[in-house]
């Protein structure tokens, strides 16, 4: 297998699906997926099973750069080397979009856009974000002083650059703030405690 996948962050996805590719190609992809077990080592089909996950192991390190290589070479087998590398990537890029994102929505601006343009894209960037963690709460009431907070944030994110007078910045947020107060009396939604199986989501 050519030397040509994990070596960065924006490669990551396209490289990986590259040695899919070649892995099945190969008839060897059920090595990283899973599909072919370990048997024990008294088997009939022990050796086989070892020869072709070290074959497999190999090709998947030869295609990393050394500094990958080091730190996976010594794992058992070839899917927990496709594993930890694919695991450490989803890392290094969700903490890279989130970067992206703050960066987006702290620099934003109004500019020369109209207000409504300029909220969408604010909206989205913050939709965007969402989508990055994966946060579980024990405590439903810590989960909503937290998200009171984070849109709160994101209204004065969105104040800050709009091209108006402080005043109407002021009016604005009351504005705002006034729409939540409203979502809250009607009861667009309701306190509960959050399902073990289920994960929170903003309200923007």
């Amino acid at each position: 297998m050519a030397k040509t996948a994990m070596t960065g962050v924006n490669r990551a996805q396209t490289s990986s699906e590259f040695v899919k590719l070649v892995l099945d190609g190969r008839e060897k992809l059920i090595y990283i997926t899973g599909e072919e077990k370990q048997p024990g080592e008294k088997d009939s089909g022990f050796k086989n099973w070892r020869s072709e996950n070290s074959l497999v192991t190999a090709w998947l390190l030869n295609s990393m750069e050394a500094a990958i290589v080091k730190p996976n070479m010594f794992l058992p087998t070839a899917k927990v080397v496709w594993d930890s590398v694919r695991q450490t990537y989803s890392d290094l890029e969700n903490s890279s979009q989130i970067f992206e994102l703050k960066s987006k929505l702290w620099q934003s601006k109004q500019g020369d856009h109209e207000i409504i343009v300029y909220y969408n894209e604010m909206v989205t960037h913050e939709l965007e974000l969402d989508q990055c963690y994966d946060d579980e709460w024990e405590n439903p009431n810590d989960c909503a002083r937290y998200m009171k907070r984070e849109e709160n944030d994101c209204v004065y994110m969105f104040l800050a650059g709009v091209n108006r007078s402080l005043d109407e910045v002021l009016e604005w947020k009351e504005a705002i703030l006034e729409e939540m107060r409203a979502l809250e009396k009607s009861k667009t939604w309701e306190m509960v405690d959050l399902p073990q199986d289920k994960k929170t989501v903003g309200c923007k």
